[in-house]
């Protein structure tokens, strides 16, 4: 008997449509416009407390130092303490948020930094305070990663969720430019100083998280394997300690980077950090396998794509400048030209209105203007603030070079993050969202840690060879102390070169992009162009397809 015409070979594979890698389907509900809205506003009031609190202790902290009768360099823990916990703890804490739920990690991390902010308000001396500050940042590291993460899995993929991240960009360029001021103005203003901002902070603070508790979706564990990797979070936890320490401490104590515990600090990190690249490698190898944790840092996160290590590298050194900019700027102020701390607030303060211009038209553009070209051109126009501020003579009205320089700041900075923060959701699954933006938040924090490490060595070793060049100019013997103009021409001359290290780190970071990044297609329409040019097969047309037959 013939075989019919009609009968077809099932071993003929029938064309499938793409779909995009590393994507879940369905892992979070359909939300409501308004529950959106609240989401959004919860997860921008978390980026608004927290960067009002760095930028407003930086300022407060010849007030806190006065207080408790410290050196220049213990009080730096103040803010340094908070950094530090902050990045160290944010890769372990995403990891746990894709294990057990967004929504909790996010619940458990606000209220322990809502709880240890408040508390640092009563504390009666330093050590307290830089306690109190260092859990906070633990509970920021597990709350920050988290809130990006709920943007990424309960806004539809396009402009909404574009519009969340550059909201949330924004935010932090508005809690800057309000920290500063409140800074300043709660030194004059304020009988309670520096305890003010940190009751004020905790109480912001409170909103999202009774947003988060009644509006945040519960969010499906990623991993069947509810085991965590405790040995390779010790490991990376430590290593990150240590490197932060070993950073820290040449900027808070007179010996500088001659400490003997220094180097330690640092070859310590160093061998450390191998041994969790090693148990990191062994267990992706060993990846499905019940009988061991899931890795903290899966490698399916980069498997598919380079741009998320551009991204990555990109950031790291656009955070090396914007942080010590600022910083660099406010010395210049309070140091050079004496100004009060309310004054330098005033002057710093345009800052806010360049990262929020940034991340409004990273809103708006994202989706017809290629990342690529976008990302080049905020870290172009926020690089040149570092070169507009160092090529300014020492006696300059402000508006004619400071305002622009200042103007142009955080556009590299929030649009970067606004950037940044949407194509890594893009690029990652909803069960890995957390721990992609948690190593996003360490390489951020640890980025402008040794920022300002760098920029402090470069202003002090330019400084000490402008005083020993004076000294031979008037022919002073060596140690002898310079007149007071003289001390602050070389410390004007050391803040400029710092900040043209600044600046250059930023033009690094368009460097990056553009040798580094792929292609330059427009978020979301080069999907629709590939889908779109496959052909579909004809099923109604060709019998042999039929579901009849193929079964």
């Amino acid at each position: 008997m013939e075989a019919s015409e009609d009968k077809v070979d099932i071993s003929t594979p029938v064309p499938e449509l793409p779909t995009l890698p590393q994507q879940e389907i369905g892992s979070v509900e359909k939300l409501s416009n308004l529950r959106l809205a609240l989401i959004g506003s919860a997860t921008a009031c978390t980026w608004f407390s927290g960067v009002m609190l760095v930028c407003g202790s930086g300022f407060l902290l010849p007030t806190i130092q006065t207080e408790f009768h410290s050196s220049a360099g213990d009080v730096q823990w103040v803010t340094a303490a908070f950094n530090i916990t902050w990045g160290c703890c944010a890769l372990v804490s995403g990891r746990l948020g894709d294990i057990y739920g967004l929504r909790k990690a996010y619940l458990a991390g606000m209220s322990f930094y809502v709880l240890w902010i408040f508390l640092s308000s009563f504390m009666p001396n330093l050590i307290g305070l830089s306690f109190t500050r260092a859990f906070a940042g633990i509970g920021y590291a597990i709350a920050s990663p988290a809130a990006s993460g709920t943007i990424g899995t309960c806004f539809p993929q396009g402009r909404p969720k574009t519009i969340a991240f550059s909201v949330m960009a924004g935010s932090g360029a508005v809690g800057a430019g309000i920290g500063w001021l409140l800074g300043g103005l709660f030194v004059t203003a304020s009988p309670y100083t520096w305890r003010s901002l940190s009751l004020l902070v905790s109480g912001i603070s409170v909103y999202p998280l009774v947003i988060s508790y009644f509006f945040f979706p519960l969010s499906k564990p990623h991993p069947t394997d509810k085991k965590v990797d405790w040995l390779g979070a010790s490991l990376i936890t430590v290593s990150q300690v240590l490197l932060g320490l070993g950073l820290t401490f040449p900027v808070t104590n007179s010996k500088g980077w001659r400490a003997p515990y220094v180097p330690v600090c640092l070859v310590l990190a160093g061998i450390i950090f191998l041994g969790f690249l090693w148990r990191q490698r062994f267990l992706n190898r060993l990846e499905g396998n019940h009988d061991y944790p899931p890795p903290l840092t899966p490698l399916r996160l980069f498997k598919n794509t380079r741009q998320l290590i551009v991204i990555y590298v990109g950031t790291f050194f656009v955070w090396i400048g914007t942080d010590a900019l600022a910083v660099m700027g406010a010395y210049f102020y309070e140091d050079v030209l004496l100004l009060s701390g309310w004054q330098s607030g005033l002057r710093v303060a345009p800052n806010t209105f360049s990262g929020l211009f940034a991340a409004i038209s990273v809103g708006l553009l994202l989706h017809k203007v290629p990342a690529k070209a976008l990302l080049i051109v905020v870290d172009l126009i926020g690089g040149s603030s570092g070169i507009l501020f160092a090529a300014r003579p020492m006696a300059r009205a402000y508006w004619k070079s400071d305002l622009w320089a200042w103007l142009t700041t955080g556009t590299a900075a929030d649009g970067t993050n606004a950037i940044s923060s949407t194509l890594i959701s893009d690029y990652t699954a909803p069960g890995d969202q957390a721990v992609a933006n948690a190593m996003w938040v360490t390489i951020m924090r640890f980025g402008a840690t040794l920022g300002l490490a760098l920029s402090t060595i470069t202003r002090s070793s330019v400084q000490s060879a402008k005083e020993e060049s004076l000294r031979r100019e008037l022919g002073l013997a060596v140690g002898e102390t310079l007149e007071w103009v003289q001390e602050q021409k070389a410390l004007w001359v050391g803040v400029k070169a710092a900040l043209f290290f600044c600046g250059g780190s930023i033009y690094v970071a368009a460097l990056v992009v553009a040798i580094g990044m792929k292609g330059w297609d427009v978020l979301g329409k080069s999907k629709k162009v590939e889908e779109s040019s496959i052909e579909k097969p004809d099923l109604s047309s060709s019998p042999s397809l039929s579901l009849t037959t193929c079964v």
